[in-house]
């Protein structure tokens, strides 16, 4: 059995209210420097006017990239790798509530504290802690993560269903194109930016899955925001030409108001279709709206801030095949539990997971930087250990602090097995110190010699060690052939003259 390897110790988002009307978004960010995305990918929503604007974070820079935080806390990551096979996939999951706890205290220990996620945007512990928080708002920040986890989650079911759930944006752009749209003459050639057209055509970055409309998707579900306050969830139904709006707190918001928060959308999809579908699968189609209908008989929240989470919620389960009489099934004790079940799977989702080409980069430059920064790499879990152990991070780990302190090293030591890992890769201070070790520890001059002689003339060090120990093993031909070259090399870097 392998000894085991140690390498020692080393001593809200407040709530939103009704606001004044948005200014359109190509006033704010030219559609020229929007590019299409995936659910996973944050922009920063606009602050609202009656919003008290929270203090500037300043995120905890890296040693080794120019980024903030990598991965989970490894906390955190035990208890979810603790957890057993989970049961078949129900959208109205059970919650562990032990498990919850835990979970909503380490993130509580540090809300502030920062992750560089998979999709290159950062996020804190307190979107986490505000998406598990009942009648906390939710802004596009949050309702992209939880559809971004939907889609990671789901995509592959969701693909064989003809169905996606795409990013908040595509709705917010359809709306802020609407005004100029309408003043077009030419609707056909009207420019809808390559964002949208991403949208449309499966191209937007981050979705791993064919999600062209009416080629790959016949249903597309999408989170919208009315006004800056309200969320509600839209089925769009591409072949059915028809608009469902699942709406989980009808009373504030009449007719008129829905009649026109949703008109830039049954209005723009059916160019857009036209402009960007595949010519064979539009050509009977007109331009005419949508239909829309405000679906009536689901869940009724009347929570101040639910409203995000419970849209998903709605999209999740239409989208698993559960008609609209089940969601009215959901309860307020429910969306307690949806809430947190929600923060959770995102956390999971996102802050555990990096893939492992970027993952070994990353591990790579703490090796480089300190072989003990490898250790709670190692210790996490198998996918850890099975990168920071690989050849090419192992070969070039920096051992100089570990090597400072021999016993560890030494056969016995706690680092013995991972410096010889070091010693088979030929990573060039283990062998150094290796060849030391063998000549004060065994007087070993021979077996010094043969390690160093893998790494002679390379590392300066070990040159000057060879040229002393071939001295001493009575070789001062070859002893002063090394010195020659030293001397020949280093030159004016030597600290003597001669």
């Amino acid at each position: 059995m392998e000894e085991a390897l140690d390498l020692g110790d080393r001593s809200g988002s407040p709530r939103q209210t009704l606001c004044s009307p948005v200014t359109p978004i190509a006033q704010v960010i030219p559609d020229t420097s929007i590019v299409a995305v995936s659910p996973a990918y944050f922009v920063k929503e606009r602050t609202n006017i009656r919003q008290p604007v929270p203090g500037k974070r300043v995120p905890i820079r890296s040693r080794f990239l120019d980024t903030t935080k990598y991965s989970m806390d490894p906390r955190i990551s035990a208890m979810f790798k603790s957890r057993t096979k989970e049961p078949a996939y129900t959208p109205l999951p059970k919650l562990d509530d032990v498990e919850f706890q835990t979970f909503k205290r380490l993130l509580a220990d540090d809300p502030q504290s920062e992750y560089i996620i998979c999709t290159g945007h950062t996020v804190t512990n307190n979107h986490f802690l505000d998406i598990a928080t009942k009648e906390t708002w939710v802004n596009t920040e949050h309702m992209q993560l939880i559809t971004g986890m939907l889609m990671r989650r789901r995509g592959k079911a969701y693909s064989q269903r003809r169905v996606a759930i795409i990013d908040t944006w595509f709705a917010t752009l359809l709306s802020t194109h609407y005004e100029d749209f309408q003043k077009c003459e030419d609707k056909a050639k009207y420019k809808w930016g390559k964002t949208i057209k991403g949208y449309v055509t499966g191209k937007s970055t981050g979705i791993h899955m064919k999600s062209e409309f009416l080629k790959h998707v016949d249903v597309v579900y999408v989170p919208m925001n009315w006004g800056c306050s309200h969320w509600v969830g839209l089925v769009i139904n591409l072949k059915q030409r028809s608009i469902d709006v699942l709406d989980s707190f009808i009373s504030p918001t009449p007719e008129e108001a829905v009649e026109f928060q949703m008109t830039p959308v049954v209005s723009s999809i059916p160019w857009l279709l036209k402009k960007y579908c595949c010519l064979t699968l539009t050509a009977d189609m007109t331009t005419d709206p949508f239909s829309c209908t405000r679906v009536t008989g689901l869940y009724d929240n009347k929570g101040d801030g639910d409203c995000g989470p419970v849209a998903c919620k709605f999209l999740e389960m239409h989208a698993h095949g559960m008609d609209y009489t089940n969601m009215a099934t959901i309860t307020d004790e429910v969306v307690i539990r949806i809430r947190k079940v929600y923060a959770m799977d995102t956390y999971a989702a996102f802050v555990e997971y990096l893939p492992d080409d970027i993952f070994h980069i990353i591990v790579k430059k703490l090796g480089d930087d300190d072989a003990y920064y490898l250790a709670p790499v190692i210790l996490t879990n198998k996918r850890g250990r099975d990168i920071a152990l690989s050849r090419d991070i192992v070969k070039s780990a920096n051992l100089t602090a570990l090597c400072l302190e021999p016993p560890k090293i030494y056969p016995g030591g706690v680092a013995r097995s991972f410096f010889k890992r070091c010693l088979a890769v030929q990573n060039r201070q283990a062998l150094y110190y290796e060849a030391l070790g063998l000549v004060t520890r065994k007087r070993d001059i021979q077996g010094s010699l043969a390690l160093l002689n893998e790494i002679v003339p390379d590392d300066e060090s070990a040159t000057v060690a060879y040229a002393m120990f071939q001295m001493c093993a009575g070789r001062g031909d070859l002893a002063g052939a090394t010195f020659d070259m030293i001397f020949e090399s280093l030159g004016d870097r030597l600290l003597f003259n001669i």
